[in-house]
């Protein structure tokens, strides 16, 4: 195969995974097709201009430019918006228009980008206390086998979201992270808060660690939490101690009860 052709012939088997396949295939493909990097723009930008995009509203055209659009995008940001304008200037209507903005809104422009213990981070620059990030972070990885955190290809750190805590994207190798600090770093309880960050990161790291697959499945939901449980023994060995005491007395206490 030359280098021409790839990237056609691995956008073929992209669409295809888009509309019918599997998540695990859609994301193997795109990950091949990033790998690629600009080369594969060319091929993007013609398929994405044959289509007639004034007349399409819903369905199948829409996941592939969301999908098509997107990758152009995480490969080169510049590049993306100039096949974005190109979209808008041979015509196409309002709701392919929202999509186009929604997806060309993402921007590493809006990150931090720095490395941390071998870890590439992107820390969103809207978040609070940004200064006192990345020391946590380094120390918190600094205790991670470092077999545990290779092939992590991202980790991002986005203000407070209302849906999740944090995600793990299988194939892509990416960690999604909610600093929800809201506390003043001076406040006694902003400790628990840094906990329970700590905690997510771990559990996500939990998922890379034991390569676990797309879906919420309760047993890698249950892995993951016990690798948390044991990385925050190590990280928190004094309040390990105290949990343990805790645990022992309130155990002879029932105990005591169970008795009479």
């Amino acid at each position: 195969m030359n280098e021409l052709s790839e990237p056609t012939n691995l956008l073929k088997t992209f669409k295809h995974v888009l509309t019918s396949g599997p998540p695990e295939d859609t994301y193997k493909v795109y990950r091949e097709l990033y790998q690629l990097g600009d080369a594969v723009i060319p091929a993007l930008e013609e398929k994405l201009l044959a289509y007639q995009w004034e007349n399409i509203k819903y369905g199948m055209e829409m996941t592939i430019l969301s999908g098509f659009l997107s990758l152009a995008n995480d490969i080169n940001e510049e590049r993306a918006r100039e096949v974005g304008e190109k979209i808008r200037e041979k015509g196409c209507n309002e709701i392919v228009e929202v999509r186009i903005k929604s997806i060309l809104d993402f921007s590493l422009d809006d990150f931090e980008v720095y490395s941390a213990n071998g870890v590439d981070i992107y820390q969103s620059k809207n978040l609070k206390h940004e200064t006192r990030i990345k020391p946590a972070l380094t120390r918190w990885l600094s205790f991670v086998p470092e077999e545990d955190i290779k092939k992590i290809a991202r980790l991002y750190l986005i203000p407070k979201d209302e849906s999740y805590a944090g995600t793990y994207m299988p194939i892509l190798c990416n960690i999604m992270v909610v600093w929800d600090m809201f506390l003043s770093y001076y406040n006694p309880l902003s400790y628990f808060l840094l906990l329970r960050i700590e905690s997510t990161l771990y559990h996500e790291i939990g998922h890379h660690a034991h390569r676990h697959t797309f879906g919420q499945d309760p047993e890698q939901e249950k892995e993951a939490d016990r690798y948390a449980a044991e990385m925050l023994k190590k990280t928190h060995p004094i309040l390990n101690i105290v949990v343990k005491t805790l645990k022992f007395a309130f155990g002879k206490r029932k105990a005591g009860k169970k008795i009479k």
